[in-house]
Parts: C-alpha cells; sequence; structure tokens
C-alpha cells in the first residue's frame, strides 16, 4: 500500500468527517505514522478514531475499526482528553 491508498482508504472510513495522517518521528521511540478522524475540523475535539504505529495500512485499518466500533476506541486507547 502506497500513501495515495492510505488516504483514499482512510477517507472511506471517515465517512465524512475530518481526519489527517501523518509520518515522521520527533523521538526515536515513537511509531513512524499516525492518523486521526475528528467530527470536526478542530483538533482538540475528542477524536472518533485514533492510532499511531510503524505499519501505515495498520494505523489505517485500525482508525476504520474504530469507526464501525467506538468502543474500540475507547478500549485501545482511553480518554484521550486526560492526555
Amino acid at each position: 500500500m502506497n500513501l495515495a491508498d492510505a488516504m483514499q482508504a482512510l477517507d472511506r472510513a471517515a465517512d465524512g468527517n475530518y481526519w489527517f495522517v501523518s509520518k515522521g518521528k520527533t523521538r526515536p521511540n515513537e511509531p513512524m505514522f499516525a492518523a486521526a478522524i475528528y467530527s470536526s475540523r478542530s483538533s482538540d475535539d475528542e477524536p472518533l478514531a485514533i492510532s499511531e504505529g510503524d505499519d501505515l495500512m495498520a494505523v489505517v485499518h485500525d482508525c476504520a475499526v474504530q469507526m464501525r466500533d467506538p468502543a474500540a476506541l475507547r478500549r485501545e486507547h482511553g480518554d484521550h482528553r486526560d492526555q
């Protein structure tokens, strides 16, 4: 999967909501990729889905799973407002 494929898959999973995908590390032990889906343009809101990892497709897939099963977000990541 290339970046364009991942972006199309994330756009389908977002179902009209706002999303972002990022690549890069600020620290050596961080994952390479991140993706999140929000119901508004503000990333200050609680995400509908969020994932990080070193495999871009796995990150996108995790967001898609969370969009289908919102409880998966809480099971995997807890409440992001505390972070």
